[in-house]
């Protein structure tokens, strides 16, 4: 069904075929007779049309070399299909000698390319097959040019390391995925433009959003929703008073940079170090040191300023190393491979600041850990990608930081 939509979109641009005068080809002759035996007859046509949302435009190819052509520079069967419709009824068929390229002008013209034009009409002999040409130097299969150590698609397409792959044009907004145009912050998955387990379209913010509330974090591992909180034991989710943060905290505690501290206290900076409030206290070697003075108490109310990101973007673990300028998961989420599956091609997009089984990293490549497996933790979290316990099973007690549970 979608490829005869593909194929109803080539026939408007039939009066496109004519080969463009700026072409940068060698000088073009015109077709002769099919009474030379050092040639042969060649249905040829630009080749330029749509797929789906975006575009395309390979030059002037002939119905005889598309196999060739499609397989060199990586076009899938349904764009060649549409390609192989679109010459079959718009291409003009001229006899062209041995080791020229058609340059599409309606004429039957074409190019010698690095080879020269004998007076019959004739390239000049070369070492080339019969339907390649000479061009940079280099034998390539006609449509194609010798450009970086291979033949590529003259236009349309572009060497990619090893190989060549075609150019396709998308609207504003989207860039090409795998096989179809995307919107920029969403990834082709199984086929379908569409934001990660877990997440939901933002068409409005342009971005994928988590589908779980304030309170929740999403289980990597069950894609669905958890709360971070066991508010029925007197644990709150409260925002940090100087970032866009949210933390757990314990009973009579407030949240503050990172941490949360008891009253009477406050977070120096972003130390994670609780101090004595209005004392003008100090963070050195991890200890509170006040100062000597008491600090004068302000006339004016408190500003805390404009929030500022707890962790540089640069220090965010990314993942998988193709998804470092976050190519395939949203902004701050890494791309980690699903346990159990050798392809780097599954892989599932998590905070590594803020995901339980995956704290701080990759638990799959080894730079995160998994919160939820410390041993006589009760409820835990991952906060700013370290691991937190919030409070024991029976038989165990909460270390000094808070970090692991001891047995008593």
């Amino acid at each position: 069904m979608f490829l005869s939509k593909v194929l109803l979109s080539l026939p408007l641009l039939a009066t496109a075929m004519a080969y463009s005068d700026n072409s940068t080809l060698s000088s073009r002759t015109f077709g002769g007779s099919s009474s030379s035996n050092g040639g042969s007859n060649q249905q040829c046509a630009r080749v330029a049309g749509s797929y789906g949302w975006f575009k395309y435009d390979f030059g002037c190819l002939c119905i005889d070399d598309l196999d060739e052509y499609c397989s060199d520079n990586g076009i899938n069967s349904n764009i060649q299909s549409a390609m192989d419709a679109f010459i079959s009824k718009y291409g003009k068929t001229s006899w062209y000698p041995h080791n020229a390229q058609p340059t599409c002008d309606g004429r039957g013209g074409y190019t010698c390319g690095s080879l020269y034009k004998k007076s019959d009409g004739s390239c000049s002999s070369s070492a080339c097959s019969t339907n390649h040409w000479s061009t940079n130097g280099s034998c390539c299969p006609r449509g194609q040019t010798y450009s970086n150590g291979r033949c590529c698609g003259t236009t349309g397409c572009k060497s990619n390391g090893n190989s060549c792959k075609p150019i396709y044009t998308c609207p504003s907004g989207q860039e090409f995925k795998t096989t179809q145009c995307c919107k920029t912050y969403l990834s082709e998955i199984n086929g379908k433009c569409q934001c990660p387990n877990g997440f939901e379209d933002d068409s409005i913010n342009l971005k994928c959003k988590s589908k779980c509330k304030e309170n929740e974090k999403l289980n990597s591992k069950t894609g669905k929703c958890q709360t971070i909180c066991d508010e029925n034991n007197g644990f709150t989710f409260q925002k940090c008073k100087n970032s866009g943060n949210s933390i757990c905290c314990s009973k009579g505690k407030i949240a503050f940079n990172t941490v949360c501290c008891s009253e009477g206290k406050e977070e120096i900076e972003k130390s994670g170090i609780c101090c004595n409030s209005g004392v003008g206290a100090k963070i050195q070697n991890g200890k509170c040191i006040e100062s000597t003075s008491k600090p004068k108490t302000p006339k004016t109310k408190r500003n805390f300023g404009i929030p500022i990101q707890l962790i540089k973007k640069n220090q965010i673990p990314y993942g998988l190393e193709e998804n470092k300028e976050n190519k395939l998961c949203p902004l701050n989420y890494a791309a980690c491979p699903i346990e159990g599956i050798d392809n780097n091609d599954n892989y599932e997009c998590i905070n590594p600041l803020e995901d339980l089984q995956s704290c701080g990293g990759c638990t799959s490549m080894g730079t995160g850990k998994d919160c939820s497996i410390i041993p006589g933790a009760k409820f835990m979290g991952c906060n700013i990608g370290k691991c937190q316990v919030y409070s024991c099973k029976k038989g165990w007690k909460l270390n000094q930081d808070g970090t692991a549970c001891l047995r008593k």
